[in-house]
């Protein structure tokens, strides 16, 4: 559809939050003439899809990201089955180990 227009997807922003709901802009360009751009409100995920069809950038707005984001930190270790009757589950970190004993010493 956008091709047929003669458009292309440039990128898509996620600009703004309006209480709990986000709003993002879907933007395009003219493909014989990228001064002509036009954009379009749409619902962040709608966007995002477009824009991973698309191969193209997704900008967040700076506040946003410091605001709701969340700071990636290093994934825990997967749980390992304990093998116990009761079910318990025990991450690497929870296993006895000489190495570690000795490394806290």
């Amino acid at each position: 559809m956008i091709d047929k227009m003669g458009y292309e997807v440039k990128l898509v922003r996620v600009n703004k939050r309006i209480q709990e709901a986000y709003c993002a802009e879907l933007c395009l360009t003219k493909i014989d003439d990228s001064t002509d751009s036009i954009t379009f409100d749409l619902r962040p995920s709608d966007a995002i899809n477009i824009a991973v069809r698309c191969k193209v950038p997704v900008q967040v707005h700076r506040s946003l990201a410091y605001s709701d984001g969340i700071r990636p930190v290093e994934p825990a270790r997967m749980a390992v089955a304990a093998g116990l009757s009761d079910g318990l589950l025990f991450t690497e970190l929870d296993r006895y180990s000489r190495r570690r004993i000795r490394i806290l010493q």
